[in-house]
């Protein structure tokens, strides 16, 4: 039998072997399938995930549920759901400039780009709660307006460029499942499996450290790097999901579930 702790890592390759199944050789949406089709034939063409950018979509939107459904339990216990709304705004300009480094939607550039203003942002909000009297709400209003605020004005200068494809860096302030691309799927892949297999190494650790810091400290497990890895594994499954969720919803899917 299949246990619980199973079920994710199982919905996860069934998911992924939907990748495998042929390309038919129809037209690139539903709707471009022609007048002459009906109502029967559009439907078994959707619901026999003939069309790989309705799989891409399908499987992305899963993978990042499940990332950020785990890590969002976490993120709530710990009260920590606006550090999680921070991140999603503040890795914008990471977004951008990963853009601009060779003008294409490279997914990995992106996702260093992002990962790293985001962390950069965590650190400037713990600057500013230490050198000054602000308290940490405060702080991450300050970071999350600012950042978004430079993201904002990249994708602004990105979208009046003359050089460049600039197709899909509008998606990632709004999110566009639909444009979701192979390597994009894949990247989810790779950061959920990263999040799965983190999570069943060190659930009682996290667990522990989420419910009784001190405690945790006491008994000797390293509480510093526990909260860095579990930043880190939210700003990877952040930025994986601007692409179909966008950064306003982002925040919602780490908290809702």
């Amino acid at each position: 039998s299949v246990g619980a702790g199973s079920l994710p890592v199982c919905l996860l390759l069934v998911f992924l072997a939907l990748l495998c199944l042929p390309d038919a050789a129809h037209a690139a949406r539903i709707g471009d399938f022609g007048e002459a089709a009906t109502v029967g034939e559009q439907a078994l063409r959707f619901f026999t995930f003939s069309d790989p950018a309705l799989r891409f979509a399908l499987i992305g939107s899963l993978l990042l549920g499940l990332n950020c459904g785990l890590l969002g339990s976490f993120i709530v216990v710990r009260k920590m759901a606006l550090v999680g709304d921070t991140l999603s705004h503040a890795v914008l300009p990471g977004i951008a400039l990963g853009f601009l480094w060779n003008s294409t939607k490279d997914p990995l550039a992106i996702l260093v780009g992002a990962t790293a203003v985001g962390m950069a942002g965590v650190l400037v909000s713990h600057a500013i709660t230490r050198t000054t009297r602000l308290k940490q709400d405060a702080s991450l209003g300050i970071v999350l307006s600012s950042f978004y605020a430079v993201g904002v004005c990249l994708v602004d200068y990105i979208q009046r460029a003359s050089t460049g494809n600039k197709s899909g860096i509008k998606s990632f302030l709004f999110g566009q499942a639909s444009a979701l691309s192979g390597a994009d799927v894949a990247l989810m892949a790779v950061t959920s499996a990263i999040t799965l297999a983190c999570i069943f190494l060190l659930h009682r650790n996290l667990v522990t450290t989420c419910f009784d810091r001190a405690f945790a400290g006491a008994i000797g497990l390293p509480v510093s790097f526990l909260d860095l890895l579990l930043m880190l594994l939210t700003a990877f499954a952040i930025v994986v999901a601007m692409q179909a969720a966008g950064v306003v919803l982002v925040s919602a899917l780490l908290v809702i579930p």
